[in-house]
């Protein structure tokens, strides 16, 4: 049989109330597929029902996880900061990586319903289902027109929680993706707020200069300081992007728009260290 795996992740990341839920709902899961998967001398209808309990688990599983992803979306707009940020997003991660499971055993079962139906078809009508020749509506034979409906019921059922899998799999990508931001904006800031403070001391040099004064040399000093903090910014910002990217292997793929992206952000990082040096 199946097995609903709930993970150990998942489990520390999310709200406990929610991992209780879907414990619950887990032990639903494999009491209705232990039910099924008993019942393979049973006719097609019993089978069917089963399958429609399993239906209703993977909606109401789904419905929960996805509850909770929006409370945590919602939760963004009041925190500030990369690492406070990044907390939630890892939570957004681990119950999106939850749904992709889900999505995936519900794939799984409706495939093994889909090819019940497929085994009683004929090589002839196998082919003309392949070939989508099929007009379930202009067949007469009642057992040749249930097994075409109940395949394509079943296949369409697989087909979008692949479809489903598609958006879960780009969501996952953008979450990863928007952590790397995060720290960027994070870094960027504080290398910001060190140029406006070379700014003011520049400010306050031109002053001085336009009086016909001498500039003090602790105004150059203060300016090489934040010169300095700015280098060693930038380097901690390499640093953190680097292991971000790194984190993120398996999830995102080299060569993925999200990887480049991310990559290109680094570059550009090494080319301001490399400005600053010189």
């Amino acid at each position: 049989g199946a097995e609903d795996s709930i993970s150990k992740e998942f489990l520390e990341e999310v709200n406990p109330q929610v991992a209780v839920i879907c414990c619950k709902e887990k032990n639903k899961y494999q009491t209705v597929y232990a039910k099924y998967d008993g019942s393979a001398a049973e006719s097609a209808n019993s089978a069917k029902d089963a399958y429609a309990e399993l239906f209703d688990f993977f909606e109401r599983r789904i419905e929960v996880l996805q509850g909770h992803l929006d409370l945590l979306e919602a939760g963004m707009e009041n925190v500030f900061g990369a690492d406070a940020k990044n907390t939630l997003l890892s939570r957004q991660s681990a119950i999106v990586q939850e749904e992709i499971r889900n999505y995936t055993q519900a794939a799984d079962m409706y495939d093994a319903m889909a090819k019940q139906y497929w085994d009683k078809l004929s090589p002839k009508w196998q082919g003309k289902v392949t070939n989508g020749a099929v007009d379930i509506e202009l067949i007469d034979n009642e057992d040749l027109n249930d097994n075409l409906s109940g395949y394509t019921e079943w296949a369409n059922k697989a087909q979008d929680c692949r479809v489903e899998l598609e958006g879960l799999n780009a969501e996952l990508r953008q979450i990863e993706l928007n952590k790397f931001n995060n720290i960027v904006d994070d870094y960027t800031n504080q290398f910001d707020l060190l140029g406006q403070g070379i700014e003011n001391i520049d400010a306050q040099i031109g002053l001085i200069e336009e009086k016909g004064e001498i500039v003090p040399e602790s105004f150059y000093r203060q300016q090489q300081s934040l010169y300095n903090q700015q280098l060693s910014t930038l380097e901690a910002q390499r640093a953190a992007m680097e292991n971000q990217l790194e984190s993120v292997i398996g999830t995102v793929k080299q060569g993925s728009a999200e990887w480049l992206e991310m990559v290109g952000a680094i570059d550009e990082v090494k080319g301001q260290i490399t400005e600053c040096k010189t």
